[in-house]
């Protein structure tokens, strides 16, 4: 699974055309215990999308959109198809923070610390969504506030600033076919169990709302009890 999420340039990011997110801004993760590396790249990841307003389980669900027919094949109700999507986005939802740490883990792996330490004292979302804005009007730095030109103004004067500068004009977040593997196994347990949950509760609705047996169906059910309980279908195999 590709996440294709954003592509960064020199004070510009483009992402036309992929979902804008409608749900709250998610929790950027613990930085309790975490090595340095990984609290700047969480954090660099989650000014990233935040800023440039991505919905990645929007994109997960689109990528994912086969899914819909995985139960055709095991007779399974027509609904769990989409019932499962649903599942899967609402755990990726749940797990932002995790995911953001392994893209980000995979997206900053050739920047330095200095690198990711200069970045990180510049890049907030607020400076993404002015460049996202910017690019919009031909990316000439007209929406850039005269903080954030002043900002970038100082991170090229440095030589981590100006390398971080190069990296991040080639920036892919979670382009990778071992990002989308990684998250796949982070979120399958969890979005089977949220399907399974909807499934029986959605089985649990339509028996209740089932008109009551008939007498002729109650009788015919003990009959098929007894035919096929253990000791009748013992002496059917013998």
């Amino acid at each position: 699974m590709k996440f294709v999420v954003v592509a960064l340039a020199l004070a510009a990011v483009a992402a036309p055309g992929l979902p804008r997110a409608q749900a709250a801004p998610p929790t950027i993760a613990s930085t309790a215990g975490l090595t340095e590396r990984d609290r700047l790249t969480n954090q660099l990841t989650h000014e990233i999308l935040l800023g440039s307003g991505v919905d990645i389980a929007a994109e997960m669900r689109k990528e994912a959109g086969g899914l819909q027919h995985m139960f055709e094949g095991l007779n399974g109700r027509p609904e769990w198809g989409g019932m499962f999507l649903d599942a899967a986005e609402e755990e990726v939802r749940t797990d932002m923070p995790r995911i953001e740490q392994v893209l980000g883990r995979t997206a900053f792996a050739p920047f330095t610390i200095a690198e990711l330490q200069a970045g990180s004292a510049f890049l907030t979302a607020s400076v993404v969504r002015e460049a996202v804005e910017d690019t919009r009007r031909g990316g000439k730095g007209a929406s850039l506030s005269p903080a954030s030109r002043k900002a970038l103004t100082s991170l090229s004067s440095t030589v981590a600033g100006r390398g971080f500068l190069a990296k991040f004009g080639k920036l892919h977040i979670g382009d990778t076919d071992k990002s989308g593997v990684v998250i796949g196994k982070l979120i399958a347990p969890g979005a089977l169990r949220r399907f399974g949950e909807k499934a029986q509760a959605a089985e649990a609705a339509r028996a209740a709302a089932a008109p009551a047996p008939s007498e002729a169906d109650l009788l015919g059910a003990q009959l098929c009890h007894r035919m096929i309980g253990p000791m009748g279908w013992q002496a059917k195999l013998d």
